[in-house]
This record gives C-alpha cells, sequence and structure tokens, in this order.
C-alpha cells in the first residue's frame, strides 16, 4: 500500500470513497468490514459504532459502576499506544457512515485470531518471543483498563507479530488496576515511556476522546502500574523484571 506513514492512512480512512459494507453478526456489536478505494488504492477497514453506558453493570463476576463500551475508544487506545512507543494497535479514526457516527480501523489482513491459533494447535516458532509479547499485552491492558481482552480480539500475522484490536470496553472509569498481579514483567521501552510521559502530554492524547473523569482515572492507574513494576524490580532485581524486544 503507498502510505508512508500512519497519518496517510487515516487520512485515507477519513476520505476514501465506501465501496462496499458486510455486517459482523458473530460480533455482539455487530460492526461492519468496509471496503474503501480512493485513486486506485483499496483497503479494508472495521466500521464500529457501539456506544452504550449503563449506570451499573456486572461483568465477569465484577461491578462496574459508570460502565461504557464505546468505539471512540479504538482512537483513545490508537493515540495512545502511539504515545507510549507501542506500534501494535492499528490506526483508528472517527466518521460517519450512512448518518451513523462511528470509528474505521485497519483491518489487518491476513491475520488469525488467538482462538484459530488453539483451534489449529499452532504453536509459534519462538515461544519466548510469544511469552515476552504477551506480557506487553498484560501491561498494556492494567493501563487502560480494558475489560475485554480475549483470544478473539488478538490478530496473530504470518509472522507471528501480536495485534491488538477491539477496545470499545477499555478505559472504564477504575482507578485501581484491574488484575494487578497480571504485570509480573515490561519491555524496557515501554518502561521507560511510562515513567517519563508528562500527565499533560496522555491528557492531549486522549482529549478528543476521553471524558475528565476517564482520563483522571487513566492518570491514577499510570502511577500505580509504574508504582506495581518498581516494586518488582526491587524485590527480584531489574534483570528478571525488564526485557528486551525487537519490536512492540
Amino acid at each position: 500500500m503507498p502510505f508512508r506513514n500512519d497519518e496517510e492512512v487515516m487520512e485515507f480512512m477519513r476520505t476514501a470513497d465506501i465501496t462496499a459494507m458486510k455486517e459482523l453478526t458473530w460480533s455482539k456489536t455487530r460492526p461492519y468490514k468496509v471496503s474503501l478505494e480512493m485513486d486506485g488504492v483499496r483497503m479494508n477497514a472495521i466500521f464500529r459504532t457501539v456506544d452504550v453506558s449503563r449506570q451499573r453493570v456486572r461483568i465477569g463476576g465484577r461491578f462496574h459502576m459508570f460502565f461504557r463500551d464505546s468505539a471512540i475508544f479504538e482512537c483513545a487506545a490508537y493515540s495512545l499506544a502511539r504515545l507510549f512507543g507501542l506500534e501494535n494497535v492499528p490506526p483508528a479514526v472517527t466518521r460517519s457512515i450512512n448518518g451513523r457516527r462511528g470509528t474505521l480501523q485497519v483491518w489487518i489482513e491476513g491475520t488469525i485470531t488467538g482462538n484459530d491459533r488453539r483451534q489449529q494447535g499452532l504453536q509459534p516458532p519462538n515461544p519466548q518471543d510469544w511469552f515476552l509479547n504477551t506480557m506487553v499485552i498484560s501491561v498494556w491492558d492494567q493501563l487502560i483498563f480494558n475489560d475485554d481482552r480475549n483470544p478473539g480480539n488478538i490478530l496473530i500475522d504470518s509472522d507471528w507479530g501480536i495485534w491488538m484490536v477491539d477496545h470499545t470496553r477499555a478505559f472504564q472509569r477504575e482507578s485501581r488496576l484491574r488484575d494487578p498481579e497480571q504485570v509480573t514483567h515490561c519491555e524496557r521501552r515501554l518502561w521507560q515511556r511510562l515513567r517519563e510521559v508528562g500527565d499533560d502530554e496522555i491528557r492531549a492524547a486522549v482529549a478528543d476522546f476521553l471524558g475528565p473523569a476517564e482520563i483522571d482515572d487513566l492518570l491514577d492507574r499510570r502511577a500505580k502500574l509504574v508504582e506495581r513494576i518498581a516494586t518488582l524490580i526491587l524485590e527480584r532485581g531489574e534483570g528478571a523484571v525488564i526485557f528486551d524486544l525487537a519490536s512492540v
């Protein structure tokens, strides 16, 4: 594809013609696979419109106050991932299609889901890299309070790279970490960014997509996540907690 950077991809998604739409009935929120075309360039994207808010809801044995399931969180996740140096959350933009406001996110071609991998009995060629990549996901999901990580929203490409998608149930109104015990390791550059990125930078990155209370909770979680990892380093030593990965 003739895109030099994410910005060009995002502008294409905002402006390209819609040539086809197919409802994805296997998903509870019924998103659409959308075909886009402009100047002879074609690509696919996923269009989500879900935006549900509830005062109190029970999920996975826990009650959540001010629960929200929203397509706009895809944009927040992408913007925040870029800020923290993660390259495996696909670009997402806001767009209205057929009078419905939602988000378009790049459709990652040639992938299988984590569910597919399990059903087909596929094993990663490098188990150590696979494990370390899952540790990146664990840290990320605690930061954004992702309440819906499952094998179906982890995509695996032909090089066994992992893509994180479907963040509509992230960014819940919780200042605590969802499952802090899941954080046992952290990639070195992500650890550096978690400590060094300023609160104002985070606010600016997600201001168009999150409300003030959601941002405040995100900042609280970041502080708790840094504290959790720092404590692990004190207890176990940096070499046992911080690792290097070629790309994240």
